[in-house]
């Protein structure tokens, strides 16, 4: 009886440590194409004043616009097929990212086909984290990671890169979030699918076992 429930323990444990090796496919060979290329970005939009206290999504598109831009002029012909990647990164990016190519007459497209220029986007972190200052005031910290990916119609790449950008300010009241990642809005697949049938098996397993010791009592 011991054996078998020793047996059963060692397989939910396998699969456990299955699940949480997964990788997303296509994106490790993207990310090791990129070279590290990082910088403060302490400089905006030429014309564009920064306001003493911006909201989340401005402090957001503050430090994605230079970076937009220079991705887009990567891109030398259109027309240019846009890939986000994660796919669940927040729309504010697609937004961004495209309006960068459409600003440098580029046509802009969201499916892959035909001959087109191709512009991968690999977000990799987007955050911000605050914490509390004095005169009930607290600060914050605005963090992006992008990797740029630009490649000709033949299938050439043109560009290669990674660019980091953060920025800091005050701003009055209290701390409204410790921590917030802006890539961690949908769940992974194992937290809404395998996760839930992982605890079900188990707790029939756990009743199996129970009336088995009772019947053999």
């Amino acid at each position: 009886m011991y054996l078998h429930a020793s047996i059963v323990a060692v397989a939910l444990l396998c699969f456990v440590s299955v699940a949480e090796a997964r990788h997303e496919p296509g994106q490790q060979i993207i990310r090791d194409t990129f070279r590290q290329d990082t910088f403060r970005q302490d400089t905006f939009r030429t014309g564009e004043t920064e306001p003493d206290e911006v909201g989340e999504t401005e402090a957001l598109l503050l430090l994605l616009r230079p970076i937009a831009r220079e991705a887009a002029a990567h891109c030398m012909a259109g027309p240019v097929f846009l890939r986000i990647l994660p796919e669940h990164a927040p729309m504010l990016l697609r937004e961004v990212f495209a309006g960068a190519l459409m600003d440098r007459g580029l046509e802009v497209r969201t499916t892959a086909g035909g001959e087109q220029t191709q512009l991968t986007i690999d977000v990799r972190e987007m955050s911000m984290s605050a914490v509390s200052g004095e005169n009930s005031s607290y600060f914050r910290k605005t963090v992006v990671t992008i990797g740029i990916l630009a490649e000709e119609r033949s299938g050439k790449v043109t560009y290669a890169g990674e660019r980091t950008a953060e920025r800091g300010d005050t701003l009055s009241g209290k701390v409204p979030f410790t921590c917030r990642s802006y890539l961690d809005d949908r769940q992974s697949w194992w937290e809404t699918l395998l996760e839930p049938a992982l605890v079900t098996a188990t707790a029939i397993v756990i009743v199996i076992l129970l009336f088995t010791v009772r019947g053999s009592s």
